[in-house]
């Protein structure tokens, strides 16, 4: 593993090195550490790689591109290799490029040609990212959002993979899956089995593997025996769905005392139908407040999902280009994490791509109408969310992601 150094500059500040720092800088680099160089250069102009590779290469005169592929380079994470994006671009490419030096991104410009937009030099042990693309344009929002917008991911890949070799990230490295379907099991929902099957066989059809975790509230005390069994035969797990009601428990005046009711309850629930459930919370309509997770917190929870948060929101004391871009931890020991999930219809495929291109858990949520999963509500004036799933499930499937509970995620989150 390369150590932990990282220099990053642009091409004009190491244009102008004298030649004793920069002979420091490439013995710096051939010892393991990464050289990110970045920066808008005029169109004609000649570069020279030395003394980092015997290469060169001329700026391009065209600009226009309409498509860029992400190559398949050892350095590239894995669930970006070969990743395409249509549209118009602008970006700028290298002419003349040989080997030894490899792409990183290449793009096709309106002339034509496929031209290298970052690439990348072997440099003893370590490496030396090349990144065409202005300094000057980063805009100031998160890196997720960067990378859920083709033309801004076009612009942050480079520095992306700098940083993640930099920090020792494996780029084989299958960020994990999960898929929560809230308000399931209840009381009502009797003689709905085959319905429970039929969708639990069509997520393995088409992520063989998946886990799939229900929200259960904990004043549910009597849902079908047989709903559960099934719920059991396929691996599902179980988390709370508030602490003991279906409310707004922002409503709620003494949190810790519901809590602890609905301890008892879900107490009786695991003997009655042999279930555990995970320490992970899904607050009904995802609302709650301070107090109500600071009550989980004392109660030994691991964490809270809900939806993306709005990007309108105060990112709080973390900088503003990691919100949704890191686990999100709370308390001194940041031992409570933060889940951040999307309801499937949601989940288009380029936020998906940022999701996992930064390592994070891709989850998504459901609720029973969506997956036709609640009685009477497949009428001819309603529509479900199938498609959607599918989408999200092979896109897992096509990413090789590892199905893992709430839990679970929250554990590997906590430990990041």
């Amino acid at each position: 593993m390369p150590p932990p150094n990282m220099v990053a500059m642009s091409f004009d500040r190491l244009r102008q090195l004298e030649p004793d720092p920069l002979k420091a800088l490439r013995n710096l680099v051939a010892e393991g550490a990464t050289l990110y160089v970045r920066g808008s250069l005029a169109p004609g102009v000649c570069v020279s790689l030395m003394p980092f590779a015997s290469a060169s290469f001329a700026v391009a005169n065209e600009r226009n591109a309409t498509s860029y592929r992400l190559s398949r380079h050892s350095m590239m994470p894995r669930v970006l290799a070969n990743e395409t994006a249509d549209g118009q671009f602008s970006i700028a490419g290298a002419d003349g490029l040989r080997q030894p030096i490899e792409p990183l991104l290449e793009a096709r410009h309106i002339d034509g040609k496929e031209r290298p937009a970052i690439f990348t030099a072997q440099c003893g042990a370590g490496a030396v990212v090349y990144d065409l693309n202005s300094d000057d344009e980063v805009p100031d929002s998160p890196i997720a959002v960067r990378l859920a917008d083709p033309a801004l991911r076009a612009q942050s890949i480079g520095a992306l993979v700098a940083a993640d070799r930099a920090a020792g990230r494996d780029p084989d490295h299958r960020p994990a899956f999960n898929l929560t379907v809230d308000d399931r099991p209840a009381n009502l929902d009797f003689f709905n089995v085959t319905n429970l099957v039929r969708f639990l066989d069509r997520v393995q059809k088409r992520l063989p593997g998946a886990h799939v975790d229900f929200g259960w509230t904990p004043n549910q005390t009597y849902p079908s025996h047989r709903y559960v069994e099934t719920l059991k035969q396929y691996a599902a797990g179980f988390v709370w769905h508030g602490f003991l009601r279906h409310i707004d428990h922002r409503t709620l005046s003494d949190p810790a005392g519901e809590l602890a009711e609905g301890q008892r309850f879900v107490e009786s629930i695991s003997r009655r139908y042999g279930v555990r459930f995970q320490p992970v919370m899904s607050f009904p309509f995802e609302r709650d407040t301070a107090e109500c997770v600071d009550v989980l917190r004392r109660w030994g929870f691991r964490a809270k999902a809900q939806t993306v948060p709005a990007l309108e929101r105060p990112f709080g004391a973390r900088p503003a280009y990691l919100h949704l871009s890191a686990p999100e931890r709370l308390g001194e020991a940041g031992d409570f994490v933060v889940l951040h999930r999307k309801a499937i219809e949601s989940l288009d495929r380029d936020w998906m791509l940022a999701q996992v291109a930064l390592g994070l858990p891709l989850l998504a949520v459901a609720h029973p109408e969506d997956l036709r999963l609640k009685r009477f509500a497949c009428g001819p004036w309603q529509t479900d969310s199938l498609p959607d799933l599918d989408r999200v499930l092979e896109f897992a499937a096509a990413k090789s992601l590892r199905p893992l509970s709430l839990e679970e995620i929250s554990d590997e989150m906590a430990g990041a």
